[in-house]
């Protein structure tokens, strides 16, 4: 059964070229260069895992900080991510003050049913979605609360949660593999002291099944993957190959480091690591 990723279908939706470099052609690995932002996402990903796996008595500032500069430190991709010492200082000390604000606007007293868990949903006999939740809550009256983290702007208009294909996604998965009822589904934007909540009914969510199955009809019978020009063009790592005229950098570009990796089981070297980061 071939799976899908909430993130995988929203490629096509953004441009179907995209799509075919990296699920069809698979050029991934040669095209895609490390991005110090996905990789201050992830580390708070890591981060907050782990302070809400914590007692809340024990979910302190310090603590929160101390987990950061500990799973930023042992990430192999680090060196390759940040060969100048001075933008790994400057991503790592914002990491550090979005923690700050999340820890001091949101609640710290949640006592998660599942962090970073694995849901999936068929949609027909030979396609699935898959895909991870961040955080996943129990509401006063037993419903779940699904939880995603973004380290990126708040939107000006949160309108378009309504639209976009990821909430939804969400819902169908949890509902799916728990066999419970969803009752909300937030982006916890960690710039923003509210997060954004939406909710669903069961027609919208029909018809959400329903689009997403036509979307997936589209991928498999799509012949030409044409790309679309769009916002996001000019952060793309296929420019060279796009027959769009929006080219910037050359193939496989990158910044030439090598990698760097602190074994997990080895906690003398990683406290080393700890304290030579730049921030």
């Amino acid at each position: 059964m071939e799976k899908f990723s909430p993130s995988r279908l929203k490629t096509y939706e953004t441009c179907p070229r995209k799509y075919r470099f990296i699920y069809v052609d698979n050029l991934a690995p040669e095209y895609e260069k490390p991005r110090p932002e996905l990789f201050l996402g992830n580390q708070i990903h890591a981060a907050l895992r782990r302070f809400f796996e914590l007692e809340p008595a024990a979910r302190t500032l310090d603590t929160l900080h101390q987990l950061f500069r500990r799973v930023w430190a042992s990430d192999g991709k680090r060196a390759e991510t940040f060969p100048d010492v001075t933008v790994e200082r400057e991503f790592g000390i914002k990491g550090l003050e979005l923690l700050r604000f999340f820890h001091a606007h949101h609640d710290l007293s949640a006592r998660p049913l599942r962090l970073e868990e694995w849901v999936e949903c068929p949609l027909d006999d030979e396609a699935s979605l898959l895909g991870k939740i961040d955080r996943i809550d129990e509401d006063t009256d037993g419903n779940l609360h699904l939880i995603d983290y973004k380290t990126g702007k708040p939107p000006t208009s949160p309108g378009y949660l309504r639209s976009d294909l990821q909430l939804p996604a969400y819902w169908l998965m949890a509902e799916n593999t728990f066999g419970r009822p969803v009752g909300r589904v937030s982006y916890l934007y960690l710039q923003s002291p509210n997060p954004y909540t939406v909710t669903f009914t069961r027609e919208e969510l029909e018809r959400f099944r329903r689009y997403l199955l036509d979307l997936v009809r589209r991928i498999r019978t799509d012949e030409q993957f044409l790309p679309i020009s769009n916002p996001l063009c000019r952060f793309c790592d296929y420019q060279s190959l796009c027959p769009l005229e929006l080219r910037q950098v050359a193939p496989g570009e990158g910044n030439g480091a090598g990698s760097w990796l602190v074994p997990d089981n080895d906690d003398e070297a990683i406290m080393r690591a700890v304290r030579d980061l730049p921030f």
